[in-house]
């Protein structure tokens, strides 16, 4: 390892070789607002112009802990941006953007080096900025320029965009302001699209409140460039410049508007449509001297109101669109519904491994609460107990994931089927982890007389988790679950029978009190049953496979060590935590 310290020494003895250099002093940093513990160099050096003469140039660069693991951050000194003005890659404070940091890989060896390399990155910056090379790079990073502070009185409010990355209608865009913020989120932008319904639903069951507001959509605008702190003068001159086609017809709504509004208008930005606006302050056309009707709004926002600086719109994009290209990059071919029956411990924790299909939708089935016993293997903790354990699950998922859309439905599976199938008929899949071979029995037949129409997969598991199982029943499928069984016991156990049926056996205990056994596995076997076969479930699912198939997992020795359980002939020639699959 080397000394980190050393290496900004070396660095600054490198640098001053070349360059003017000097460390700014603590009172120095503070009159810069730089941060006191932080080294923080001052280099001056220069730039070419477009016609080829040298100007000078004042830059800082503050050196992050890790250096030289790290770049240096570069800033260029306010007396220097208020010469050059606006340029690409560098913000309202003088930060330059130098590289992609995830992508860069630098040569600790020669700390120098490094600190040089971000020096004439930052001169490249500022020559291609002043000769006007890289204006389209706006584009790219508009959304970043847009959010930027350009002085201390400039506001923003903070808002949620619904709409997927296509150019709406004109008229389809609609605004709901929050009358208290959803983490930091004021306002959405919607288009009344179904992950909108999915969030709006969200917001009402955690008690926020909110009301439909004044909007106004321009349309798609060519580029605008920074700095974007415009006062209503600036914004009515960008509408007769962009949307004059569009200005009348602003001046009609505004007329019927007694309150403020939300202007809003779109860029595209490689192949999305992203949105930006205003919140306009209520538009004052009654003044003295003017008869009622003459003046118009936009000539008020031109005119009696065209100092006043309205807040800018940031909208962060809030859709499963953008979600699935920040995460996968791609959007999913698929994005499946499943159905839940039963939701215990294993029910549950099959749940994560569903939502990371691109789950759209999920139903839960159960007429349990949570008990403080099974916590310590249920997706769900103490904060739960005593609650209906679908309803407890859909305020979790969705304080995750507000798109998912989740129902609910306090039942036995049994009454779903008879009463309302198209519960788990309207689902891609039907997951049954219920561990009663009577009900399963039932389910299963339920599927041979087209009741059901979906796939269904039971899952179960032995004592210890010594084995878990999972069954795949297609809809045309010819077998005879209950020949799967004897004595209730499953032909793929990894146990022997003669252990089932040994009273002395510890595969089921009980409590003192207790009236009723409970069957003994841990969560770390649960993990390792369900990360197991999941490879398998998610070809299956993928493929929407017609193969029925019966898929065991065995654990290891060491949950049953002592316990005189036996192994059956499939436990001894099954590897530890191999998995078998069989067709049925």
């Amino acid at each position: 390892m080397f000394d980190l310290e050393q290496a900004k020494k070396d660095a600054l003895e490198f640098l001053q070789r070349t360059l003017t250099i000097s460390e700014l002093t603590d009172d120095e940093k503070e009159l810069a607002e730089f941060e006191i513990a932080r080294p923080v160099w001052e280099i001056r050096t220069e730039y070419f112009q477009p016609n080829g003469s040298v100007r000078p140039v004042k830059l800082y660069a503050a050196i992050p802990t890790d250096f030289p693991l790290l770049m240096p951050e570069m800033y260029l000194a306010e007396e220097c941006m208020a010469e050059i003005g606006f340029v690409p890659h560098i913000n309202a404070i003088g930060s330059i953007c130098l590289y992609d940091a995830t992508s860069l890989t630098l040569d600790t060896s020669r700390p120098g080096e490094v600190v040089k390399l971000a020096v004439e990155r930052a001169i490249k910056i500022i020559e291609d900025g002043v000769a006007q090379n890289n204006t389209g790079d706006v584009t790219d990073e508009f959304v970043a320029y847009w959010s930027e502070r350009y002085g201390p009185d400039d506001k923003h409010e903070r808002g949620l965009n619904m709409v997927a990355g296509s150019e709406p209608a004109v008229d389809s865009l609609k605004i709901i302001v929050l009358d208290k913020k959803y983490r930091g989120f004021g306002f959405i932008l919607h288009d009344g699209s179904e992950d909108f319904e999915i969030f709006k639903g969200f917001l009402s069951e955690a008690k926020y409140t909110f009301k439909e507001h004044p909007a106004f959509y321009l349309g798609l605008s060519g580029m605008i460039s920074p700095p974007f702190r415009l006062s209503n003068g600036d914004i009515s001159l960008f509408i007769e410049r962009e949307f004059k086609s569009r200005a009348r017809d602003f001046d009609r709504f505004l007329e019927q508007v007694f309150s403020s509004t939300y202007l809003i208008f779109s860029i595209k930005i490689g192949e999305n449509v992203s949105f930006f606006g205003w919140h306009l302050p209520f538009v004052n056309c009654y003044r003295p001297g003017f008869r009622t009707g003459s003046l118009k709004p936009l000539r008020v926002l031109a005119t009696f109101q065209k100092n006043y600086f309205p807040l800018r719109m940031i909208m962060e994009e809030y859709t499963t669109s953008r979600l699935q290209r920040r995460t996968a990059g791609v959007m999913a071919p698929n994005r499946y519904k499943f159905a839940f029956a039963g939701v215990g411990s294993i029910g549950s924790n099959l749940i994560p491994y569903m939502l990371s299909l691109e789950t759209s939708q999920i139903s839960l089935i159960d007429f349990d609460i949570l008990t403080i016993e099974n916590i310590n293997r249920h997706l769900l903790g103490m904060s739960h107990v005593n609650e209906d354990k679908v309803k407890a699950l859909k305020h979790h998922l969705q304080a995750n994931n507000p798109l998912l859309k989740v129902d609910t439905y306090k039942s036995s599976v049994i009454e779903v089927i008879n009463k309302r199938p198209n519960i788990l008929n309207d689902s891609d899949f039907i997951i049954v982890s219920i561990g009663i071979n009577n009900v399963e029995e039932y389910i299963a037949q339920a599927l041979a007389e087209s009741e059901l129409t979906k796939p269904v997969l039971f899952f179960w598991v032995e004592p210890y988790l010594m084995g878990g199982h999972c069954i795949y029943l297609t809809p045309e499928h010819k077998v005879n679950f209950k020949e799967l069984f004897k004595n209730g016991l499953y032909r793929y156990n990894m146990i022997t029978s003669e252990t089932y049926g040994d009273q002395d056996a510890q595969i089921k205990l009980r409590e003192a009190g207790c009236q009723t056994s409970y069957v003994p596995y841990g969560r770390q076997s649960i993990t390792r049953f369900l990360s197991a076969i999941m490879p398998t479930l998610y070809d299956l699912i993928d493929a929407h496979s017609t193969v029925d198939l019966a898929i065991s997992w065995r654990n290891s020795d060491k949950v049953i060590d002592g316990l005189g359980i036996k192994l059956s002939e499939l436990g001894n020639t099954t590897k530890e935590y191999e998995v078998q699959v069989n067709n049925l």
